[in-house]
This record gives C-alpha cells, structure tokens and sequence, in this order.
C-alpha cells in the first residue's frame, strides 16, 4: 500500500528493470513519478516546467 504519496496517481503501470526489480510507474497532475517496490523510494521521472 503507498498511502502516503506525494502525489495522487491518475495512471499507474508496473515495470521490471534490470533483471527483477520492481518498479510501479504512475502519472499524477504534476507529472510523472516511479517507486522502486524494493526499497520503496519514491522519485519523480518528469515534472514539466510552466
């Protein structure tokens, strides 16, 4: 469960890199963002600039 995200999700995918690790890849209002299932960092990929 990821309720504690900074953003709210409007798209979400599940991605495997790098042989196993785990990736969710979402889509929020402000950009895009991705959480290593891993370790359950949260990091952003693309925040367009206005």
């Amino acid at each position: 469960s990821f309720g504690d995200l900074p953003h709210r999700p409007l798209l979400v995918d599940l991605t495997v890199e790098e042989g196993q690790r785990l990736k969710v890849i979402y889509g929020s209002s402000a950009g895009f963002h991705a959480i290593d299932v891993d370790s359950g960092n949260n990091y952003d990929i693309y925040i367009p600039v206005h």
